[in-house]
């Protein structure tokens, strides 16, 4: 087994739901943070959720405040293999942000 800390970026360019990372084939993922950022000049509703198994949950669901950046993921969060994690913003071009985590790949 391998153990792989991690950053992805992601930076929104749209309203529209967008996938930010999706855990790797024979991996499990222990996402440490989602640190979200806001440049805009006032506050923006965001919502993250994970799409597993076919049904897709909400795990974040707030306003960020003008300039500030928040955490997503207030505890450890855990990805299956095959599981997306996807981002919604209220306002295209003023949220970006990076998924801290950690990969357990096993050899097959």
């Amino acid at each position: 087994m391998a153990h792989t800390y991690k950053n992805e970026f992601f930076a929104l360019d749209s309203t529209s739901i967008t996938t930010i990372f999706t855990a790797p084939s024979n991996t499990a993922v222990i996402v440490k943070s989602v640190q979200i950022a806001s440049t805009h000049n006032s506050n923006v509703l965001v919502s993250l959720s994970v799409t597993s198994g076919g049904s897709t949950f909400t795990v974040y669901n707030h306003t960020v405040s003008t300039g500030t950046t928040v955490n997503g993921v207030e505890n450890s969060m855990v990805l299956e293999a095959g599981d997306v994690l996807k981002i919604t913003a209220a306002t295209a071009d003023v949220i970006s942000g990076v998924i801290s985590y950690l990969a357990i790949t096993w050899l097959v």
